[in-house]
């Protein structure tokens, strides 16, 4: 079976590398010093608060802390510096600069007194599947026996593929993996071959449907 809808089918997404700067102190006199222990502790919960809705809403937002480092492998000394990296996702481009401004604003207000940077890395745009390709796609799939549904779209993860679509229409499919397949990125997930075969027929039909006039 594969999934495949119009409009948009995955997530926009962006890295945020929040950098906290602080004083060092001795373990004994953490008063001393300016530790983002707090702070960070607060950014964690402030994001995670920022769920709201499913990717089925246009509204739908969400924040995943992917990385967290602070201070140095010791017992004497309270740290004076931290980092903390986050995935900052939305259905649709236009409501990731609400996002941005939300996640920024809750750092700003953790970190009290301590330096912050701020930095985005891998930016991805929401992939959103061509109205007229679709159709096509669908039609050319259904006549070579393969099942199409609409599946779980559009999906919460974000695909660099989006940024074919700045070019071109696109359309982008998903073959089912089945229910009980560990996800991707999961210690335990491995590739199921058998979507190979899938995927070769789905993309056939569709360059043979292309290819035939209408």
């Amino acid at each position: 079976q594969v999934a495949l809808a119009p409009g948009p089918v995955t997530c926009a997404s962006r890295g945020i590398r929040v950098v906290l700067e602080g004083k060092t102190a001795h373990a004994s006199q953490p008063e001393t010093g300016l530790s983002p222990g707090l702070a960070l502790a607060g950014i964690t919960q402030g994001l995670a608060a920022l769920l709201r809705g499913t990717p089925a809403q246009e509204d739908f937002r969400m924040a995943t802390v992917t990385h967290l480092s602070m201070g140095e492998r010791s017992f004497g000394v309270a740290p004076g510096g931290g980092e903390l990296w986050a995935t900052l996702r939305t259905r649709c481009d236009s409501h990731m600069a609400a996002l941005v401004e939300k996640a920024e604003g809750l750092v700003h207000t953790a970190a009290d007194g301590l330096g912050v940077r701020i930095s985005y890395h891998d930016i991805f745009p929401a992939s959103v599947n061509d109205a007229a390709l679709t159709a096509l796609a669908e039609e050319a799939l259904t006549q070579s026996g393969i099942q199409v549904s609409q599946g779980s779209l559009p999906m919460r993860w974000s695909e660099d593929f989006g940024r074919f679509a700045q070019i071109c229409p696109t359309v982008m499919l998903f073959p089912g993996a089945g229910r009980d397949t560990p996800a991707l990125h999961n210690p335990d997930y491995d590739f199921p071959d058998d979507l190979i075969a899938v995927g070769t027929q789905a993309f056939l039909s569709i360059l043979t449907r292309m290819d035939t006039p209408s």
